[in-house]
């Protein structure tokens, strides 16, 4: 009775074992077409907005020698590549809205003030970054300095992360506990940062 009932739980076990198996066989087949759909469409999204970004960036330098510059730039094949690494960024990225960021930066790096190599340097720190970051660092270019702590300003750590800002304390205002966060100084937009902000200043 005992080994019929020990042959009888293992075939259970076995009939389980294939039912599991064929369920995450199909789970991993329906999801994995519905991933490679879903990159696909965001893959033409992406090639949307930067299409409608590239326009109102090429419409803002219409009838000027910049833009001459900016569609040169495209013969460039150092240009060309630094284009196909922002549309790999783009390609990795789930979010929309960070998708579209990438696409107003690789649509402002027509900036013809700004050499290769800072161009670069900006695509290298819009990775650290995320739309919502844009605004204050667009209002710390503006300002050219805040006052304030980390504390007061959680907005200054990305900025400081990607580079785009420095933060300077102690200047003549002392901190008020010994916590590095509350530490009151000014913060200022770096090279780097104010590069971002001239690249992100044309919108579609």
């Amino acid at each position: 009775m005992v080994e019929l009932l020990t042959v009888t739980g293992l075939l259970r076990g076995l009939r389980l074992a294939v039912w599991a198996k064929r369920r995450i066989e199909h789970w991993e087949g329906t999801n994995t077409a519905n991933l490679r759909d879903a990159v696909e469409i965001a893959k033409k999204d992406y090639q949307l907005q930067l299409n409608a970004c590239l326009e109102s960036r090429l419409n803002a330098l219409e009838g000027t020698t910049e833009q001459e510059e900016g569609l040169a730039a495209l013969l460039d094949e150092e240009f060309l590549l630094l284009q196909l690494v922002y549309q790999d960024d783009a390609f990795r990225e789930p979010r929309a809205k960070r998708r579209l960021m990438i696409a107003q930066a690789a649509a402002g790096s027509f900036a013809a003030e700004l050499s290769l190599a800072e161009l670069a340097r900006v695509q290298r720190a819009m990775r650290e970054l995320d739309p919502e970051d844009i605004a204050p660092l667009q209002a710390l270019v503006a300002a050219e300095s805040i006052h304030g702590t980390y504390v007061e300003h959680p907005e200054w750590e990305p900025l400081v992360a990607a580079g785009c800002a420095r933060f300077e304390g102690n200047i003549g205002f002392g901190s008020v506990t010994d916590d590095p966060n509350h530490e009151t100084g000014k913060l200022f937009a770096t090279r780097t940062g104010r590069h971002v902000d001239a690249v992100m200043g044309t919108k579609p």
